[in-house]
């Protein structure tokens, strides 16, 4: 059943992402969705791993919550993940190792599916790579606190229903800016994290998460 579910999302990848045009429709009204082709400060590259697992007959991901510090991200939902570092052989080991050292997942069962499209970052001059991971069982997680303040789990239908999708008024340089977000339980996920999942839910459009899962889970429990 696990292999199944896996080919299946597999498909949804044949055909080419639609990349900024997805983006971009979560993205802040001021953000300027662009790569970075600046040569004297070239991006730095790093990952992040969108993992689908089963609990209690859902199918779920994690995000985490970072924790307060001085810096661009501080305080930011996103997924687990972090920078490219010269000992892994690509960005997506990258995205796996970082997964391990933030929030205790077992590299060896994290089974990838596919990549999505780059994303450029500009208040941090990154551009990231979201990797979609399948994980065969419901994870226990081993939190690095100095990385994470905390995990959140959401149900995979949550992110794909229309009403989670929400827009605000933030403030930025003193200048309210329109920001679209995913309210998840009354966490708000928007920037980079928002079009990330604005990509995902495109390409993962029709796919019935409820039609695969109770076969899967009834598998693993009989097991």
């Amino acid at each position: 059943m696990c292999k199944d579910i896996v080919d299946e999302l597999r498909t949804y990848f044949n055909n080419s992402l639609p990349g900024i045009e997805a983006q971009k429709k979560m993205a802040p009204e001021h953000r300027n969705i662009v790569f970075n082709n600046n040569d004297d400060n070239p991006a730095k590259e790093a990952a992040v791993a969108i993992i689908f697992y089963p609990k209690n007959n859902k199918l779920c991901t994690v995000f985490i919550k970072r924790p307060e510090y001085d810096g661009p991200h501080s305080a930011q939902i996103s997924f687990p993940g972090g920078k490219y570092e010269e000992y892994d052989y690509d960005l997506i080991q990258t995205a796996i190792r970082e997964t391990k050292e933030e929030i205790g997942i077992c590299a060896d069962d994290l089974i990838i599916i596919s990549t999505l499209s780059n994303l450029y970052i500009p208040v941090s001059n990154i551009k990231v790579l979201p990797v979609l991971c399948f994980l065969p069982y419901t994870p226990v997680f081993n939190i690095d606190k100095s990385e994470v303040e905390h995990i959140i789990e959401v149900d995979i239908n949550k992110i794909f229903s229309v009403n989670s999708r929400k827009n605000k008024t933030i403030t930025i340089n003193n200048k309210a800016i329109n920001a679209p977000y995913y309210d998840l339980y009354n966490n708000h996920v928007w920037g980079a994290t928002a079009m990330i999942l604005s990509e995902l839910t495109e390409v993962l459009n029709g796919f019935d998460f409820n039609r695969v899962l109770p076969d899967f889970c009834n598998a693993q429990n009989d097991q």
